[in-house]
């Protein structure tokens, strides 16, 4: 399976690109030549890949921004977002297009690994994507089987940070997260309740 992978900023939290060095980085505001080599992506891989750094921190619903560009991509050939940004988790799912294309969005994966001391922040996303590829006759087609939304927690207490699934932490591992000392509340039950409030607000 041929595989084109982009991945874009919206910015760089105030640090100076160097002069003459802007291939350090891919910034959205390129929004032409972005479009432009998904579509030429289209017509050269098995399927697209976007990893995307937008969004309102701390918020869990998508913006009119990310919504937009998001299917702009889609309409240009991307397959697969994955997004980042907001330290929160968004919903995710397959988006429609005005055009009819659809394409798999994970609005925000939240935090992987992170010390911000606030139970948004320590619940996040693993994105899993599968992806097949079918062989017939007339060629090969390849498309996007299956998709889940995986939950995470980060863990930290005052000797090692760790990350798990959601599903395997206990209200005995919670107990002990440092985060206890100034949010009593910090519990499973409450990280499962945040997820699948966050979850059911959806997408447009």
């Amino acid at each position: 399976i041929r595989m084109a992978l982009f991945n874009y900023a919206y910015g760089t939290n105030g640090i100076v690109v160097p002069r003459g060095k802007t291939y350090t980085v891919n910034l959205l505001s390129q929004k032409e030549k972005f479009l432009s080599d998904v579509r030429e992506a289209e017509e050269n891989a098995d399927i697209t890949l976007c990893f995307l750094h937008m969004g309102d921190e701390y918020r869990h619903t998508p913006n009119t921004f990310q919504v937009k560009y998001a299917k702009e991509l889609i309409d240009a050939g991307a397959d697969v977002l994955i997004c980042s940004h907001p330290h929160v988790v968004q919903p995710y799912g397959v988006v429609t297009t005005d055009n009819g294309n659809t394409g798999l969005v994970f609005f925000s994966c939240g935090n992987f690994i992170s010390g911000q001391g606030t139970a948004p922040c320590l619940l996040g996303g693993l994105a899993e994507v599968t992806v097949t590829k079918t062989k017939g006759p007339e060629g090969s087609f390849t498309e996007v089987t299956s998709f889940d939304f995986v939950p995470t927690v980060i863990h930290f207490d005052r000797k090692s940070v760790s990350v798990y699934l959601l599903e395997d932490y206990t209200d005995e591992l919670a107990s002990e997260h440092s985060i206890r000392e100034w949010d009593p509340s910090f519990r499973t039950d409450s990280l499962w309740k945040l997820w699948n409030e966050t979850m059911s607000i959806g997408i447009q």
